[in-house]
Parts: C-alpha cells; structure tokens; sequence
C-alpha cells in the first residue's frame, strides 16, 4: 500500500470565499495595514493591533467557510482508495476536517484558527468563546486563567513553526 501525502495551501480554500494573502484579490492588496494584524511583534506590543485582530475575527470568513469541492473530494479519497493519507496544510481554517477527512491524518503547519492560545500559560480554549466574549465587548480578551495575552493559535508572521509539526510533516512526505 502506497502512503498519499497530499500538500495544500490557500489555494485550496479560495473557492470557500477564504482569500489568500498576497494574490491579486489578497487580503494584503486590499488593505496593506492588515498585515501588521497576523504578525506577532506588532500584536504582542501593540493592544490596538490585538483589537483590530479581533475584530477581523469577526467579521473574517474563515470561521463561517463551508469546505468546496477540492476539499470534499480529499475527503472521499480517504474513504475509498484504500491507501493511507495525510493532509499536510498551511491552511488554519479547518476546511479538511469539516469536509470529512480525519483529523488525525490532518497535519496543520500554521496551527488551527479554530482556537486561542495564552501566550503566557500556553492554555488553549476554542476562538468560539473568544469570539462571544468580543461581541459581549470584551475588545482585547485575556487569559482566563492567568490574564496573559491571547492569540489565535496560528503560526503568525515572524514566529517560528512548531519544529515537532514540522519534523511529522517531514517525514510524511518522506514516507509516501
């Protein structure tokens, strides 16, 4: 049996009303000034940079983006082909699982939008319950448990990939 390893991008989650960052259509040719929103040193320093993020957030697609056809169809793949498969992704929208592909074949190398991280105690909590305590005026919501800094647990830009996902990402490819 041959192990599939099937890479993707941003491009995978275009067709679900996600845009990319730096296609002709991207979110930064848009607005150049929302860069500074999903980079860690302007976030960490700045609390108007961490309301402007959550407020993004909220009004962003990827929480409310619905899998497309390209997603669907890796997710009928696992389910027919009798071989092993793993998805390794940039993406952090959680389209693949929502299409149906398990999630423990389902390898996020920008983590998960799905949920928050204190970039204090490391606690983890879903974006849901960040999002609800936003919208009941919490503009910059701390860590319940410690008050440290919550965040998206995504790989932002200028922080390093987790080297323990990238390590499993390596040697998935070499393995299939």
């Amino acid at each position: 049996m041959t192990m599939v390893a099937i890479f993707t991008g941003a491009g995978i989650s275009t067709d679900s009303g996600i845009p990319d960052y730096r296609g002709p259509n991207g979110v930064w040719r848009q607005d150049p000034e929302a860069e500074r929103l999903v980079t860690y040193g302007p976030y960490m320093a700045d609390p108007e940079i961490r309301r402007r993020s959550w407020r993004m957030r909220l009004d962003g697609p990827a929480l409310s983006a619905e899998p497309n056809v390209a997603h669907r169809a890796i997710a009928a793949y696992e389910r027919t082909s009798g071989n092993p498969l793993r998805v390794i992704t940039q993406n952090v929208d959680g389209l693949h699982q929502a299409a149906g592909v398990s999630a423990r074949k389902v390898l996020e190398l920008h983590g998960s939008a799905r949920s928050v991280v204190c970039t204090a105690c490391h606690a983890r909590s879903s974006m849901a319950e960040a999002l609800d305590r936003v919208r009941a005026g919490e503009d910059d919501p701390a860590c319940r448990g410690c008050g440290g800094i919550l965040k998206s647990a995504t790989v932002m830009f200028g922080q390093r990939l987790d080297p323990v996902v990238l390590g499993q990402a390596m040697s998935i490819a070499k393995a299939a």
